[in-house]
């Protein structure tokens, strides 16, 4: 099955590579039927999001987010710039 597909790699488990597409769906494939890996230049995102979602909502998304970012460890960050 060929596929060019926007997907997101949710985890490996043994010869299989788990994706999630735009609506959440799971779909495993075989780490041998994988021809090429490329980062996406598109978002998984709905180009709509910010007139998706009250503005509300979207302060709490923000919040929780940055509190799931805070609670990893400072050593998992990831590297930005020459901080």
């Amino acid at each position: 099955m060929a596929t060019s597909s926007p997907a997101c790699p949710r985890r490996e488990e043994g010869e299989l590579l788990v994706l999630a597409d735009s609506t959440g769906k799971e779909i495993s494939i075989p780490k041998k039927d994988i021809q090429a890996r490329r980062e996406s230049e598109t978002s998984l995102m709905p180009d709509n999001f910010g007139e998706a979602i009250p503005v509300e909502e979207f302060n709490h998304l923000m919040r929780f987010c940055w509190r799931m970012e805070r609670r990893r460890r400072p050593s998992d960050w990831p590297k930005v710039g020459n901080l």
